[in-house]
């Protein structure tokens, strides 16, 4: 199901295609904390919990939350979930159970230190204590109202601040108590259990980057009064989000509007608003998902409510245009029916709930079928729509000399006219007229009526200086039946009509000019046109609409980020609008080695490393200068230095640095120079370092002893690399072992996707395994990812894919699951290995060895979870708590490595509000 209205798809003009339980206790066999040890370690993390959420931010995935929710995830950010407590008998007299908390960790809390603490009192130990709801505005009357700072997007800065935690701290809201024992003792303080921690102060950002570095477009705008909403999406990263941008002074002043699930949480990623319409009754936007139509409503347009459509639309329903009438809204487009389409109408009165009309509601005239409609406008609750018509009718021809009646089916334009806000129409007709010719190119209303165009031309001047000027004939009509001319709009240098939108200050139409410039022309009544501005050349604009401020025109600077404009007043600057723009930074693996750990990937649209001696503290490396876009996927140390892999644009990108700090492009750049290349991995022994990856349907190796002189490798065999169009072959992944590389992947065979496996002993020359891994039970097709060696022990692991995938096998795609298997002997032979709740749509994102055997890391649902094995046949699954790990948004973790024994992890989280890079050092599990 697609869309299309007044926004259009990135990049092009004017429209066009439619639019758990979590345990504190130790792990078994691990010395038991004393009662002090585990208060100072909840001290100390929810210290670090509320210092990271102190610049006002909310808690992370909890945006419209009760008291008890906000300070849970102030909790849960320390790794630490609350428990239900049932209440104990107490003394007769009331006891005071105060929660002692630092003012310095959490500010909003300090004017309530200053007052009497609400006392607890006695619970009768015969009922069991109920649990109870607590508004979001209105706290339990007996519970100390109080807000606890939101998410930060920084690290916690250092040292802790610890916060003074009773042997039991109880939380009383709503008459439910809610509580975090601890055993008491006088044992040797510990240091606080290590958690992840925002890392985007870690990571830092190119300061001279011209770009935000991810997909940012603005593909439609409305105003009403003086709301306006442009809407549209940033793509890219975790967390891909729709984005409406809001102005209550007609332009002048703009902020991201809140969004929420009709739950009160985050909205799913990937969604995106296509169609908006409103006014000062309400707000309503459309836009079409994998699982189906999604709403988006408000009453002020400065916050919406997300919801899913549930029965009016269907698969193949395509909704061109969305408009607000003087009692709800009118969608239309078409639907798909018997390998054709029709026209269709839904309605709605708030903008949730929608009913669907078919061709038969529209009163065809006798013998028309209606097949599309493309435009809708409504004054009122007076609405008209456009779209063609398919009839029969009776033509005379020639048949060997004699005239014949004949019937012939033509398609033609149409026009329908709705007096109820969209629930009975009838036949209209709007003529043609001033050198008018073709089809209605736009179909408007304002609040003094309802507007036409046609495109029009004129041919002035003698036969050796005749000129023809081109324009349009604005049609006007105050019901909907009744149309006639009332003006023309033209300009130097017309050449048509981009767009024509209408709004309570009037009409607003957008003009190409020539040499890439857009005129933004405006008028009160259709009659008289004024030239407000002109868009210069590089802009790929979607939509405008007439303010109190100047025409707002959207669209993209070039194939980059957002373009928001109010003609007269100058573009909008977004990245100074809070929220608007969230630059690019991807995390895509790490490498410790060579006292150094390596963190690579992108910011900003562009190939990124950070250095760091342990782990904690990181540099950001100086690269050589390129165009974006760029990135690097993995990093190794041999003997001749770093080596860093990834892909620039189209083609390949190799760096080496000496000491990770300063990175040049390896030499001998032919090599890696060629169009198609997809360099995916790196690794590296004594003797030499291999890349691996594709080219086309090849899969692809190259080799260097020194970095500076690199050469393609080869086939062991016949066709042992070679790929074909119908049977392509891939390389996902590269280690090196104790007999040389073995690289991972895929190969199409039976015109389905299955593992493969290559060996070299020197990456010079690779053979293909004959005893490739096999597909898990029931899996039509997969490839292998990762690979990971300890020894001569290796752990492949890949997913699965649905039936009918002949190339790489998208993880999360449907059908889709991971998959692992274990090789003994360096490679030679494999058996599948059991990864528990590893079902559908889970992931495996990252990998290492360390002293005790395997880690991997990968997700299930948006949560990550961790598997563990001793010998990288059997394996156990667990739980990681805390920011970047759980909760609501999405969490990933994209790169493992071992550092000083520490286990270090890289990754990302990612909400509504943006994406942010996760750090995570812990012992080895």
């Amino acid at each position: 199901m697609t869309t299309t209205g007044s926004g259009a798809p990135p990049g092009e003009p004017f429209g066009g295609s439619a639019v758990r339980p979590h345990a504190n206790d130790p792990r078994p066999g691990a010395p038991r904390r004393s009662g002090r040890d585990e208060r100072r370690r909840i001290s100390e993390r929810l210290a670090e919990a509320a210092e990271g959420a102190s610049d006002g931010r909310r808690v992370p995935g909890v945006p419209s939350s009760s008291p008890w929710q906000r300070s849970n995830g102030v909790w849960h950010r320390a790794g630490i979930d609350w428990s239900r407590a049932e209440p104990e008998p107490r003394p007769s007299a009331p006891a005071s159970v105060p929660v002692a908390a630092s003012a310095a960790a959490y500010p909003s809390a300090a004017s309530a230190a200053q007052r009497p603490t609400a006392a607890v009192p006695p619970a009768a130990p015969a009922v069991p204590a109920t649990p109870s709801v607590v508004a979001p505005e209105e706290p339990a009357a007996d519970a100390v109202p109080w807000t606890p700072p939101t998410r930060t997007r920084r690290l916690p800065s250092v040292p802790l601040r610890p916060v003074a935690i009773g042997a039991a701290a109880v939380i009383v809201l709503g008459g439910g108590a809610y509580a975090l024992f601890g055993t008491g003792g006088d044992e040797p303080k510990k240091p606080a259990a290590p958690v992840p921690v925002a890392a985007d102060r870690l990571f830092t950002l190119d300061p001279a980057a011209k770009s935000s570095g991810r997909s940012h477009a603005l593909t439609a705008v409305a105003a009403a009064g003086g709301a306006i909403v442009a809407i549209g999406s940033e793509q890219g990263g975790v967390y891909s989000r729709g984005q409406f941008l809001t102005s209550a002074d007609g332009g002048r002043t703009w902020r991201v509007a809140r969004v929420r699930a009709a739950d009160g949480g985050d909205p799913p990623p990937g969604e995106y608003p296509q169609l908006v319409a409103g006014n000062t009754g309400g707000w309503a936007a459309l836009g079409v998902t994998s699982s189906g139509v999604v709403s988006w409503t408000s009453h002020d347009s400065r916050s919406w409510t997300r919801a899913a459509v549930a029965g009016a639309f269907g698969p193949g329903d395509k909704i061109n245009r969305l408009v607000r009438t003087g009692s709800g809204f009118v969608a239309a487009g078409t639907g798909a029916v018997k390998g054709g389409t029709q026209a269709i109408v839904w309605t709605s009165r708030d903008g949730r709930a929608w009913t669907r009309l078919g061709p038969e509601q529209l009163s065809p005239q006798p013998g028309g079928t209606p097949l599309s409609i493309s435009s809708v406008a409504a004054y009122g609750d007076t609405v008209v729509a456009e779209g063609t018509l398919r009839t029969t009718v009776t033509v005379t021809k020639k048949v060997k000399k004699k005239k014949k009646s004949v019937q012939q089916t033509v398609v033609r334009e149409a026009f329908w006219r709705s007096p109820d806000s969209g629930h009975s129409w009838a036949p209209v007709t709007i003529p043609q007229a001033q050198g008018s010719s073709g089809n209605i190119v736009a179909l408007v209303g304002t609040r003094s009526g309802l507007f036409a165009a046609r495109e029009a031309s004129r041919t002035t001047g003698s036969k050796k200086h005749r000129r023809t000027t081109s324009y349009a004939v604005i049609f006007g009509s105050a019901d909907g039946q009744t149309w006639a001319p009332i003006g023309q709009l033209g300009v130097d240098g017309y050449s048509r009509l981009g767009a024509l939108r209408g709004a309570d200050a009037g009409l607003a139409a957008l003009v190409p000019v020539g040499a890439g410039k857009t005129a933004v022309l405006t008028s009160a009544d259709g009659k008289s046109w004024q030239r407000a501005g002109d868009v210069p050349p590089g802009r790929n604009l979607t939509d405008v609409a007439p303010a109190a401020a100047g025409a707002v025109v959207t669209g993209r600077l070039g194939t980059g980020d957002a373009y928001l404009s109010v003609a007269g007043a100058g573009d909008v600057n977004l990245t100074a609008v809070p929220d608007a723009v969230h630059p690019e930074r991807t995390l895509t693996g790490v490498v410790s080695d060579a006292g150094r750990v390596i963190a690579v990937g992108g910011s900003s649209g562009d190939a990124a490393v950070w250095t760091s001696p342990g782990g904690s503290a990181w540099t950001r490396a100086t690269l050589p200068a390129g165009t974006p876009p760029r990135q690097i996927v993995d990093a190794v140390h041999g003997a001749a230095g770093w080596l860093a892999v990834g892909r620039a644009g189209g083609r390949a990108l190799t760096l080496m640095s000496s000491d990770g700090g300063s990175w040049q492009f390896v030499p001998g750049g032919k090599v890696f120079g060629g169009s198609g290349l997809v360099p995916v991995a790196a690794a590296a022994n004594g003797g030499a370092y291999v890349v691996v990856g594709r080219q086309n349907d090849t899969a692809a190796a190259w080799y260097s002893t020194d970095l500076k002189n690199w050469a393609w490798s080869g086939n062991a065999g016949k066709g042992d690399l070679v790929g074909t169009g119908d049977a392509p072959k891939w390389m996902g992944d590269v280690t090196a072992g104790p007999a040389g590389f073995v690289a991972v992947g895929g190969q199409t065979r039976n015109k389905t996707a299955q593992p493969a496996v290559w060996t070299s002993p020197d990456g010079k020359k690779w053979a293909l395994s004959p005893a490739a891994p096999v597909l898990p039970q029931g899996a039509a097709a997969g490839s292998l990812t990762s690979v990971v060696a300890r020894g001569g022990v290796l752990v492949a692991t890949g997913v699965t894919g649905a039936a009918g995938v002949t190339g790489p096998p998208a993880a999360g795609a449907p059908g889709s699951a991971a998959f692992a298997t274990v090789s003994a002997d360096g490679g030679r032979t494999w058996q599948p290995i059991a990864l528990p709740g590893a079902g559908q749509g889970a992931a495996v994102t990252a990998g290492t060895a360390t002293a005790h055997g395997f880690v991997l890391a990968g997700t299930t649902g948006s949560d990550v979870v961790l598997w563990t094995s001793p010998d990288g046949r059997t394996w156990r699954s667990s739980r990681p708590h805390g920011t970047g790990l759980d909760g609501l948004g999405t969490q990933r973790i994209t790169g493992l490595t071992v550092a000083g024994g520490t286990l270090v992890g890289v990754g990302f989280t990612g909400d509504a509000t943006g994406d942010v890079p996760t750090l995570w050092r812990t012992p080895i599990p």
